[in-house]
């Protein structure tokens, strides 16, 4: 019989070699996620809403399409799990309290509207579109719309009517959100008002789809933490063609202070000197290194990121990189090397 896994104790290495069913973690176990998601449940029953979202933990936040709830992570429930996420990944989604019930909110928008079947109301089909609008493979939002709220901090409401709706949702479930007078006149007030009628009306009944199935289940996940790890980190840089987020991190952030320079217009406005520098290093035209950079623009355009640090410093910082990144991009030496 094999011997009991103890989180506290077990190397990376060991950690990494050990199947994603075998980590022992569940909501129950874990004080704080508990408490989360007792808090959310507080926030709909102050709503007057009865339902209550089915959740599981799987390998990422999730709401499968038709089911009333949605999957949490494993990798948000022990420190060393949430280090290896973030050493392959370069981020991770929902590790503070605020960022978490962020998500919460926004996966029961999801789980609601599959559990009321309100993406057939013709109301939010005016307001919001449609389900069956394809996702993009990457989305440029407008950062002046008044037409979406701001919850996540890539304005991801701007993605997809389903995300606009849950976002939305996630907005008006918040606890002193202030958004009558936050988007007073605008579209989004249209969408928030939408969702209250609706919450107060069609969801004030038994949901239509009530059953508790929980898709890819932890338990039933057979692939091993590093399986997971490199096949992630893989996906992302195939899907978003930017394998520059974990390295990003180093010279900007996240920040919505409106005084603290825009990372796109800073790397905008320098960019003619940055080229140069690089395209001088690497021995690659112009034409390729500015198409590398322009990615970057449009990453931290849509992610809001901001500097850390002086203008000077922060040249420097991305300089090195940049550098190191278009070298992998390029296939030099020493590029593409997955972290084991």
């Amino acid at each position: 019989m094999p011997k009991p896994i103890d989180l506290q104790t077990i190397s990376e290495q060991d950690l990494l070699a050990t199947r994603i069913c075998d980590v022992p973690i569940s909501i129950e176990g874990h004080k704080y996620i508990k408490n989360r998601i007792n808090r959310l449940n507080i926030e709909l029953k102050n709503k007057g809403i009865r339902f209550r979202p089915n959740i599981w933990i799987s390998d990422d936040w999730f709401s499968p399409d038709g089911h009333p709830g949605f999957a949490i992570p494993f990798y948000l429930f022990h420190p060393k799990l949430i280090k290896l996420e973030r050493k392959f990944i370069g981020f991770v989604e929902g590790t503070t309290e605020k960022t978490f019930l962020q998500l919460l909110r926004h996966e029961t928008g999801h789980a609601i509207d599959n559990a009321f079947g309100l993406r057939r109301s013709k109301r939010r089909q005016k307001l919001f579109g449609l389900t069956k609008t394809k996702y993009p493979e990457y989305y440029h939002p407008n950062f002046k719309s008044k037409d979406y709220v701001f919850h996540l901090n890539d304005h991801y409401a701007q993605s997809h009517p389903d995300e606009d709706w849950a976002e939305t949702f996630a907005v008006w479930l918040t606890p002193r959100s202030n958004w009558r007078k936050k988007y007073k006149g605008t579209k989004a007030e249209e969408k928030l008002l939408l969702v209250q009628s609706l919450m107060t009306g069609t969801c004030t009944v038994p949901a239509s789809v009530r059953h508790r199935r929980k898709i890819d289940h932890f338990k039933s996940l057979r692939m091993t933490v590093r399986e997971y790890l490199i096949e992630k980190q893989k996906r992302y840089q195939e899907k978003e063609n930017l394998p520059y987020v974990a390295e990003l991190a180093k010279v900007f952030q996240v920040n919505t202070n409106p005084k603290i320079k825009s990372a796109a217009r800073f790397l905008d406005k320098n960019r003619k000197i940055i080229i140069n520098d690089l395209t001088l290093q690497t021995k690659h035209s112009d034409y390729t290194i500015n198409s590398f950079y322009q990615e970057v623009i449009d990453m931290c355009r849509q992610k809001s990121l901001k500097l850390k640090t002086t203008e000077k410093k922060s040249k420097e910082l991305f300089k090195k990189v940049m550098l190191h990144k278009t070298k992998q991009r390029l296939k030099t030496p020493g590029a593409n090397k997955v972290i084991m």
